[in-house]
């Protein structure tokens, strides 16, 4: 069983439409104010499942892990600190 056939359901052709365009035209699917958070979540996950190595922004990693923007930033600040201090 791959990871499309359990979320395979989910996908909606907008959702696929919005992932698609994301992997081809870039952007940042985080600032889409018009879309349910729901819908750019699946639209980033779909976005994972197809094009690996496509990087992602903080704002839509942050999405894809439920937390907010700046709690990410401060999380990735945090572990800076622990590499610094255990060298």
């Amino acid at each position: 069983m791959t990871p499309l056939d359990i979320w395979g359901t989910e996908f909606t052709d907008e959702i696929i439409r919005l992932a698609k365009y994301r992997i081809l035209d870039g952007g940042n699917l985080a600032i889409r104010r018009d879309l349910p958070k729901h819908s750019v979540k699946l639209a980033l996950i779909l976005v994972r499942l197809l094009n690996p190595p496509e990087e992602l922004s903080e704002a839509e990693t942050a999405i894809l892990m439920g937390i907010t923007g700046p709690t990410l930033k401060k999380m990735r600040d945090e572990k800076r600190f622990i590499q610094v201090v255990n060298r």
